[in-house]
């Protein structure tokens, strides 16, 4: 049995940053994100007035809210922030649409491709869930420092994901999810 989830979809090519992400959607769409994660605005505001405020309270909710997410919907938002392709087929699309309805991200249609897109913004904010990690040996924190700065500088940000695969596939020591995120 096939079921139907609607979802906002926005046409046109990709936008990079939230602003911008959230000036595509209708005014209606971006009250309801603003319901959602209690921040304060008012009908009577415009769309850009709207948009700059969302933009300015999200990323801190978008933190806030992070540790909460079920484990598939921050891998969802980590491999959209790091432009790996997603197998469509992993991913459960309550999980997506739950994404979508919070401002996390963004599903793009252009040429009749979808283009899910997580702002900049959010993206940065997931790296920094990347913390110092106490090592014994000072080359292995080198080392480590080291491969963080190539995985920034390839992909402009550095997701624990990113990190734990380069680090597992190099060091003598390997790591956990966890071990990155403390």
């Amino acid at each position: 049995m096939d079921q139907t989830i609607e979802m906002p979809i926005i046409k046109g090519m990709p936008k990079e940053n939230l602003v911008d992400c959230l000036l595509s959607y209708k005014k209606e769409t971006m009250l309801t994100i603003a319901e959602q994660h209690a921040i304060p605005v008012k009908k009577s505001h415009t769309k850009i007035k709207l948009a700059e405020t969302l933009a300015a309270q999200l990323p801190e909710q978008f933190v806030k809210h992070y540790q909460s997410l079920e484990t598939a919907e921050r891998d969802v938002l980590s491999a959209y922030a790091n432009g790996k392709p997603v197998n469509e087929t992993a991913i459960d699309s309550a999980d997506q649409k739950k994404l979508v309805e919070s401002g996390y991200l963004f599903l793009f249609l252009d040429q009749g491709q979808f283009h899910p897109t997580v702002p900049q913004e959010l993206a940065v904010k997931l790296t920094e869930n990347v913390s110092e990690i106490p090592f014994s040996d000072e080359n292995q924190a080198n080392w480590f420092a080291a491969t963080k700065r190539a995985v920034e500088t390839i992909y402009g940000h550095c997701s624990p994901d990113h990190l734990l695969t380069a680090w597992n596939t190099h060091a003598t020591q390997t790591m956990t999810i966890k071990t990155i995120k403390e």
